[in-house]
């Protein structure tokens, strides 16, 4: 919403983590309408590590959850303009490992959700992408990609953007063979 900004507090609450809505008023003032805190309490989870807003969903990674394996928590927009605490779905990458860190960055559009894991393979990095189900409402794994080099600390997926056509992926550790500078790479 344009008249909201929403702040990540990853380490609040023991590194649980926390998200605050705040209400931009018409002389740009800041009034705090809400806070949710993350729906499971799991020890360290970086809960709102990243984060993603689309018409009225809310998308929140914590990347730090089950073992920096990952979960990203989407949540509903109400008719008052708060979100709801509790998250409508919870999704998980369906071929996590521990220390993925599925959550690291996220990017929305109407019919896509892109989380990114970027430490899956010791650094490399992956993408998954969920399609919108027009029925249910939920979001279901579509894909996973990874960068063509597939090298170890490329951190594929540091940085997502997406629009209805493209997805944008940053790798700014990736070299290419034989440049050893890790001058980074954007994949489209």
């Amino acid at each position: 919403e344009q008249n909201q900004t929403i702040v990540g507090a990853s380490k609040e609450n023991g590194d649980e983590g926390k998200i605050f809505v705040f209400r931009r008023n018409a002389d740009f003032s800041l009034n705090q309408i809400q806070e949710i805190a993350s729906p499971e309490s799991l020890g360290r989870m970086s809960f709102g590590s990243s984060m993603a807003v689309r018409d009225s969903v809310l998308v929140v990674g914590a990347p730090d959850t089950d073992n920096f394996r990952g979960k990203a928590y989407l949540f509903n927009r109400e008719a008052d303009g708060n979100y709801s605490n509790t998250p409508f779905q919870t999704l998980e990458d369906p071929f996590a490992q521990d220390n993925d860190t599925f959550g690291s960055d996220i990017a929305l559009t109407d019919d896509y959700l892109a989380i990114s894991s970027l430490q899956k393979g010791f650094g490399s990095g992956k993408v998954a992408l969920f399609a919108k189900d027009m029925v249910s409402g939920n979001w279901n794994h579509h894909l996973s990609l990874w960068s063509d080099e597939n090298g170890s600390v490329e951190q594929f997926g540091y940085s997502l953007d997406m629009s209805s056509q493209y997805l944008l992926v940053g790798s700014p550790r990736e070299d290419e063979i034989g440049n050893p500078l890790k001058s980074g790479m954007a994949y489209l």
